[in-house]
């Protein structure tokens, strides 16, 4: 976010961005979209929830309930894919675990939302997280993949059609044969002997 002279949340001029942030929560077989009523800017300088740690523009809280029609009877991993946007109207670095950089006029370590490098962004899938039905259980093994970062990824391009089968020659039988390998043969004659030709006149 951008404040004014007065430490107000702000607008660019000529833009108009609502920063509210859309997070989704999601396992393989699940996804719910978190509502808005929990999620919140923190504005104060305070430890998590009550107020930003470091950075006074970028914290948020978020406080949800897992839905009951969720079947957890193990630990299940799920992931916080989080979709926003600055002041720019720009979309956030999909995985800001590296570095971004300015160069030759465009930037560099900033990703979209399927992981590949370009300057548009997309949504942050980075947070991860479990459920279980007991307290104190361990972590699962597997990871679960972010629902924007499937739907960005294109499908893989079909496999190409197999060649037809060449169509047989229209003939009379062997006699086309025989005058195809009579034509070929007088070719490679032509072909022998027109150097010859060319040196006797030299």
């Amino acid at each position: 976010r951008m404040r004014d002279a007065s430490g107000s949340v702000t607008n660019y001029t000529g833009q108009n961005v609502e920063p509210m942030p859309v997070i989704v929560l999601a396992d393989d077989a699940n996804e719910t979209a978190l509502p808005p009523a929990g999620i919140t800017w923190l504005n104060d300088a305070a430890n998590a929830p009550e107020g930003y740690f470091r950075y006074a523009d970028d914290a948020v809280a978020a406080s949800f309930t897992m839905p009951d029609t969720w079947d957890i009877t193990e630990a299940t991993p799920l992931v916080l894919q989080v979709t926003v946007a600055d002041a720019s109207n720009q979309q956030l670095d999909a995985d800001p675990a590296t570095p971004v950089d300015w160069s030759a006029g465009h930037w560099t370590g900033y990703q979209s939302t399927d992981g590949a490098p370009e300057d548009l962004g997309g949504s942050d899938c980075g947070f991860k997280l479990f459920a279980a039905p007991t307290d104190m259980a361990d972590a699962p093994a597997t990871d679960v993949t972010c629902p924007a970062a499937v739907a960005a990824t294109p499908p893989p391009a079909p496999a190409p059609a197999p060649a037809p089968a060449p169509t047989p020659a229209a003939g009379g039988g062997g006699g086309g044969g025989a005058a195809s390998g009579l034509l070929l043969a007088g070719l490679a004659l032509l072909i022998l002997v027109a150097p010859a030709r060319r040196r006797t006149h030299v």
